[in-house]
């Protein structure tokens, strides 16, 4: 099956299987720098956090060398999230691809331009028997956590995005968007 961009989607659970076999290589070679083995492992996404902000951050810097703290750590990684067809990402797409290892169009959570479900890597974590959890500053259900664990074709279906964070079996879940948990009608008397 081709998209219209003339991508090839009918391997995409090789190409994900493969993005998860770099993961783990890339945090194996991180633990043999180390010489540990790491017991938990934390994904901090700075949303809409580029390489031009970093390098501003550095600029402001809090010492006189301009080193962050993120620059201390043994290893870095740089990852391209632009979706499909655009240079220009939006949040959504941008944590599809973070989260799954696949790109899509803009406003998609983790599934393909076509509609197809993408394993994220939340829930490979989730079905090998880790803990696992979601955190944000903004309200849970926007398009950042939503890649970890939702899958609708809009970033807007904040309502579907919560049925299916409530669905998804994470251990932790904090963040706002109390609103999109309850039914209207408690929500519309204030409870």
């Amino acid at each position: 099956l081709l998209s219209r961009e003339g991508v090839l989607y009918s391997n995409v659970r090789r190409f994900q299987h493969a993005t998860l076999v770099a993961c783990a290589l890339l945090l194996f070679a991180s633990t043999c720098l180390a010489n540990t083995t790491p017991k938990n492992i934390i994904l901090m996404v700075g949303d809409g956090m580029g390489i031009g902000h970093i390098t501003a951050a550095r600029c402001g810097g809090p010492g006189c060398d301009g080193r962050l703290a993120m620059d201390k750590m043994p290893v870095t990684g740089l990852v391209l999230t632009h979706p499909v067809g655009c240079l220009v990402t939006d949040s959504a797409a941008a944590a599809t691809a973070l989260a799954t290892g696949v790109k899509t169009r803009n406003g998609m959570v983790s599934v393909t331009p076509d509609g197809i479900r993408l394993r994220t890597i939340l829930e490979l974590a989730r079905d090998t028997g880790k803990s696992t959890g979601l955190v944000s500053t903004k309200h849970i259900t926007d398009a950042t956590p939503a890649a970890f664990v939702a899958h609708v074709p809009s970033r807007g279906q904040y309502f579907d995005i919560a049925g299916q964070m409530l669905a998804s079996r994470v251990n932790v879940i904090l963040g706002g968007g109390k609103r999109y948990f309850v039914p209207k009608s408690v929500d519309q008397e204030g409870r």
